[in-house]
């Protein structure tokens, strides 16, 4: 995973304030800054519980993580170390991590292999493999610039150097053999998933904030046409990143349909995998506290399923408000953390 860094933010405020301070509004955010020696400046606005303006509130910067990134009186912000992403494997019964990644490397959207034990992800063009036993990194494909799912006998990737319109295509593993599998002569697709009994979803980048997901049988050694696609969600919603459950009847997915990043679920028939009724929600994340939309990178959200369980990246974020007047120390107006 990337190293993020925690600002402490103060706000304060001199007795001549008619409002007290309720927030700091921090822009731009999130703040993303990737590589050495860069540079990006953040502004800070004290405003009351309507949003409005403190004119005398004074916001001051500070970094929890100053080995990785430093900030000045005016909010001026500088990387110190590269914030490099580092694949670690948890056990979540021991809760014992490792981790697994060489010095060096960077790893991107690792996933877990249905042996529990080996963990794929994509470096630059390529995927490779590792284990905590073999702490050494295996390439498995080469070409295969995003791996959608690793799977027990092949993997479904994004071809390196691919333009659009983006396919999916297959690599068995036990051969070596690639394929297209999916192919669409006019939009992107996208995070193949397939099931236990053997279909696949994935989905269409439709529009510029539209995605359509769909269901199709998987063939082996076949490439599926879009006629034998079956739609799960209308087109015309930002819909994604769809996940089964173990009986294969039911999708998960990412959803901004209700204006926020959230996760919604689709019931399928479990022989047609036709839809079921209406799409509903799982879980909200309305809020300014946490969220997923402060995640930028969609993929990194890393959405799965398993033993009935769904996982993903959540981000959370928050400041503390401080109250002062003149000659006086600096009281606690509100509290709270920056994590992620």
């Amino acid at each position: 995973m990337r190293r993020f860094f925690c600002l402490v933010l103060f706000a304060a405020c001199a007795a001549a304030c008619s409002r007290a301070p309720a927030a700091i509004e921090v822009s731009p955010r999130p703040v993303k800054i990737f590589g050495l020696q860069r540079i990006q400046r953040l502004t800070g606005t004290v405003v009351d519980k309507k949003r409005r303006p403190v004119r005398d509130g004074a916001v001051s910067w500070s970094s929890s993580m100053t080995d990785v990134v430093t900030v000045d009186g005016s909010g001026k912000l500088q990387s110190k170390a590269e914030g490099k992403s580092v694949v670690w494997l948890k056990d979540l019964r021991t809760g014992q991590a490792t981790q697994l990644s060489r010095p060096g490397a960077e790893p991107q959207y690792p996933q877990l292999c249905p042996d529990g034990e080996t963990v794929m992800y994509s470096e630059g063009p390529n995927a490779f493999a590792i284990t905590a036993r073999s702490p050494a990194a295996r390439l498995v494909c080469n070409g295969c610039s995003r791996v959608w799912q690793c799977n027990e006998w092949e993997l479904f990737y994004v071809p390196a150097g691919s333009k659009s319109p983006l396919e999916i295509d297959e690599i068995l593993l036990a051969v070596g053999a690639k394929r297209p599998l999916l192919v669409s002569p006019q939009r992107d697709l996208a995070s193949a998933q397939k099931s236990a009994d053997g279909w696949l979803a994935f989905h269409a980048i439709t529009g510029a904030t539209q995605r359509q997901i769909f269901v199709a049988r998987y063939l082996p050694g076949q490439a599926i046409p879009p006629r034998d696609w079956i739609p799960v969600t209308g087109g015309s919603d930002l819909d994604r990143n769809a996940v089964w459950n173990e009986r294969s009847d039911r999708l998960y997915f990412l959803s901004e349909r209700c204006g926020f990043r959230c996760i919604w679920s689709q019931r399928l028939d479990a022989s047609t995998k036709q839809p079921a009724g209406v799409a509903a929600a799982i879980r909200h994340f309305h809020s300014a506290r946490q969220g997923l939309s402060a995640i930028g990178d969609v993929g990194a959200i890393g959405l799965s399923f398993s033993d009935g369980n769904l996982y993903f990246a959540l981000a959370e974020q928050g400041g503390d408000v401080w109250l002062a007047r003149p000659g006086r120390q600096p009281l606690p107006y509100g509290r709270g953390s920056v994590t992620r």
